[in-house]
């Protein structure tokens, strides 16, 4: 009994051994495909069939668990074009603003409109230049810690990749206004709220998110529509007529 014991132990070694190492040979792990794909994948490439899911790729399943990983296999568009709508609680009322925003290799263009004023910003060569409508100057400063889409007010999904998975509370695979999307929310138990976040697997862009207070929406960003890549004639150009790319070292 102890021989044959002592056989099946050895089997089972050489079984995972022959796994792993045909595993090595065809290329290390299997690829991921997101879920929900068929003809694209998260990069615009083909994706491959049913059959060949079975094979060399794997289709994960979103969960609270596995989101973080899937979050991390997405990637921004590098040029584009889209407008945000963002709705802020204020007292009993929603206050919107309205931000168009270009952004091509590394730099980025914004125009938000609130409270009757029109505000610019561009981002880039770690640059920040902000003036409103009618200023012949403008703020040029050092980007620092700040990003373009903290300056746009839009929030950095990729944040969500550092947070303590226990408070990750749903998670999944959603259309939203026919987008295909990865869902998470995040629950901040100790001040009542709960973030919530869609970021199209096709662009890698948040194309909405919204935080609640006690089941209340009290901040709302809204961006269903992107144009890939952005328009030829996107205002990055400073008040003099500076085009801040042409003006940038190097270049």
């Amino acid at each position: 009994m102890t021989i044959f014991a002592v056989l099946i132990a050895i089997l089972i070694v050489a079984a995972l051994l022959a796994s792993f190492g045909l595993t090595l040979l065809s290329g290390g792990t299997p690829a991921v495909t997101l879920p929900g794909l068929s003809k694209k994948d998260a990069a615009g490439t083909d994706a491959p069939s049913d059959e060949a899911s079975e094979g060399n790729y794997i289709r994960v399943d979103v969960t609270p668990k596995t989101v973080q990983s899937v979050i991390a296999t997405l990637a921004r568009a590098e040029s584009y074009y889209r407008v945000v709508t963002i709705d802020t609680l204020a007292g009993s009322k929603m206050e919107e603003a309205s931000i168009s925003c270009w952004v091509t290799k590394g730099y980025s263009a914004a125009r938000m409109q609130a409270r009757g004023k029109v505000r610019h910003s561009i981002t880039g060569n770690g640059t920040l230049y902000i003036w409103y409508d009618g200023d012949r100057t403008w703020y040029e400063g050092p980007l620092g810690a700040l990003s373009a889409d903290i300056v746009q007010r839009i929030p950095t999904y990729e944040d969500v990749l550092k947070i303590d998975q226990k408070n990750i509370t749903d998670a999944g695979y959603q259309m939203l206004k026919g987008v295909s999307c990865i869902y998470v929310e995040v629950a901040d138990r100790d001040l009542g709220y709960a973030e919530r976040y869609w970021i199209s697997v096709d662009s890698g862009l948040l194309i909405c998110a919204e935080t609640r207070k006690e089941n209340k929406i009290v901040w709302r960003m809204i961006s269903y529509d992107v144009e890939i890549p952005m328009p030829a004639d996107a205002p990055f150009v400073l008040p003099d007529g500076t085009d801040v790319r042409a003006a940038a070292p190097g270049t």
